[in-house]
């Protein structure tokens, strides 16, 4: 019971940064970087899913370009799912 308690208490603190100030700029700090990240990779020739969340899902469709990709992800420290 007190493992509860204590899962809900941590989800209402989270809540209450996110709505904070502090927690509004992280987020558009996040966004934006989200932004970046989806422009380059498109700038590079990958294809991502459209969208404003911080998540960028990525195509690799062309055989030849994932050793590029190793190199990206080594960069942004992202690791490609296994």
């Amino acid at each position: 019971m007190l493992t509860i308690f204590l899962k809900l208490r941590f989800y209402l603190v989270v809540l209450e940064v996110l709505e904070s100030p502090e927690g509004l700029r992280l987020l558009d700090r996040l966004r934006s970087f989200g932004a970046k990240l989806r422009s380059g990779l498109q700038q590079l020739g990958f294809e991502t899913l459209s969208g404003e969340h911080p998540i960028v899902p990525v195509f690799v469709r062309d055989t030849a370009k994932p050793p590029h990709w190793w190199r990206i992800c080594s960069i942004t420290a992202f690791l490609p799912p296994v």
